[in-house]
């Protein structure tokens, strides 16, 4: 099903229940909200697979630039499939969407963060075809304040 203007509250829970699963060590995620505030286009680019009533997978993409090219592509902020329904097919038939939809409308690449510890997350993407770009590297600095 495609996502509406009404999902957005629906979006954030399932950002922060990704992020608490993937980062369980981090004990606030209300940054999200910012996050879905700068790319939220009224439920454009989201995407959910029900099973009943009940949503079982989420994919959210929204356009980034690639900064070598400067083109623009589809980049999937987030891909979260609830655990009871994976390995069943679903998060494959997301991101198979993605890139048709991508190839449709003529764009000639699809990208997606990962974090580098979510060792089941890289071996799906790269039997996708998914390949390392580039590398997001951070240094943590003792002391240091928060600059937001």
């Amino acid at each position: 099903q495609p996502g509406t203007e009404h999902d957005r509250a629906a979006l954030l829970q399932w950002l922060q229940r990704t992020y608490a699963e993937v980062c369980p060590e981090q004990q606030e995620f209300r940054h999200l909200a910012a996050t879905l505030a700068q790319y939220w286009s009224g439920g454009q680019g989201l995407t959910w697979i029900t099973q009943s009533t009940t949503r079982v997978a989420c994919l959210w993409q929204a356009m980034a630039v690639d900064q070598i090219t400067g083109d623009r592509y589809p980049h999937v902020l987030l891909l979260r499939v609830v655990p009871d329904h994976r390995r069943r097919g679903l998060a494959r038939t997301l991101m198979a969407t993605v890139q048709t939809q991508a190839q449709q409308q003529g764009y000639g690449q699809v990208g997606l963060q990962v974090a580098s510890h979510n060792s089941a997350a890289l071996a799906f993407y790269h039997a996708l075809g998914y390949q390392t770009r580039s590398l997001l590297l951070m240094k943590s600095l003792p002391n240091s304040a928060n600059c937001d």
